[in-house]
């Protein structure tokens, strides 16, 4: 980690058998996705695909999966900013739990520090 995610609390997020990595590549109209997110939530949760969007085009993310860390660091209850900055970059690798796999594993989910 850099200093600078250093000096912000939060660390990269441990590797678990439940997640499934994505990059994504933003395009005219960024990725095409919504999120829930920020500190009085667990993880961002995806809440809207948009049709023809670099999200939908890639076709492994749903409605529902949890995006648990961003660039290898934990989005585990960080404010909605820290998460937005993460995902300001042209390319993005998201770390994510597809929901049907939340309910049933969620205790076995990699998790980081608050910031």
């Amino acid at each position: 980690a850099s200093a600078t995610t250093a000096a912000a609390g939060i660390q990269a997020a441990k590797p678990s058998k439940y997640v499934r990595e994505v990059m994504l590549r933003r395009d005219a109209s960024g990725l095409g996705i919504k999120v829930l997110s920020g500190d009085s939530h667990e993880f961002a949760v995806i809440i809207e695909i948009t049709p023809g969007s670099a999200a939908d085009r890639d076709g492994v993310l749903a409605v529902g999966d949890s995006i648990i860390a961003i660039g290898g660091l934990s989005m585990h209850r960080v404010p909605h900013a820290v998460f937005a900055n993460a995902m300001a970059g042209e390319t993005v690798q998201l770390s994510i739990v597809p929901s049907a796999d939340i309910s049933s594993h969620v205790a076995t989910l990699p998790v980081g520090p608050r910031c």
